[in-house]
């Protein structure tokens, strides 16, 4: 029903992938989790984000309800991985961000942080939203898109997965029709590659050649970020 593609890079400057990502394809679940924390933080945070998720989906047999599963799962994770961070000195402020899709009759989204969810039809939307102080700033009109994104805090995110014993969800369900084409990715990806490009590079080739080129157009950049990614595609594998 679907063709998906991935690719998660380590860049060229960290010593480490504290991305984290999940494809499960019999449930047509996928999901990308970006650690911070330090090196251990960050890696354990985002793996145990997308381990615990998928598995909080494996265990309801019948989805009746996708949005309070999603909301729930995303809530546990943020218990379990905040929890582990008090207990393990090392862990000690511990979180990622998490960007899931499920997908049924309908598309499902679930958020936290600033990793992002792009639909892509005839032109590319940003179904996700920042949950960044650039983008609180841009909301209250202090500043324009153009200053955040060199603004010399554009990368303090104001919501995350295991910071807090609290978190709160993003949540929203689509149309199947509104997307041809859907991608997950971290922000090593967006901070490098303009939603212009993202567009034209897909449309072009919706496929595992067109995910390697992203990666490698942001490495190109500077690669200064972990580069994750899944394209989850409604057309068959074919270059336009």
């Amino acid at each position: 029903m679907f063709q998906v593609y991935h690719k998660s890079d380590i860049g060229l400057k960290r010593q480490s992938n504290q991305d984290a990502f999940r494809i499960n394809q019999d449930m047509n679940l996928f999901i990308i989790a970006d650690g911070m924390g330090g090196h251990n933080g960050g890696e354990t945070a985002s793996q145990n984000a997308v381990d615990i998720i998928e598995a909080c989906f494996i265990s309801k047999n019948k989805i009746k309800d996708p949005e309070d599963l999603i909301i729930s799962a995303m809530e546990k994770a943020n218990k379990e991985i905040f929890l582990q961070s008090l207990e393990d000195r090392d862990l000690k402020g511990m979180g990622t961000t998490c960007s899931l899709v499920f997908i049924d009759d309908k598309i499902h989204m679930g958020h936290v942080g600033d990793s992002r969810v792009y639909f892509i039809k005839e032109d590319i939307k940003q179904v996700s939203v920042d949950h960044t102080l650039v983008e609180r700033l841009i909301a209250k009109g202090e500043i324009n898109r153009e200053e955040g994104r060199n603004h010399p805090r554009k990368n303090m995110i104001t919501r995350a997965v295991g910071t807090e014993a609290d978190i709160r969800v993003d949540y929203a369900v689509f149309d199947r029709q509104a997307a041809d084409h859907i991608i997950i990715c971290s922000d090593g990806l967006t901070g490098k590659v303009e939603d212009q490009e993202i567009l034209s590079i897909v449309k072009k080739n919706p496929n595992q050649v067109g995910v390697d080129y992203l990666v490698a157009l942001a490495n190109e950049r500077g690669g200064e970020d972990n580069i994750s990614l899944i394209l989850v595609t409604q057309d068959s594998n074919k270059e336009v």
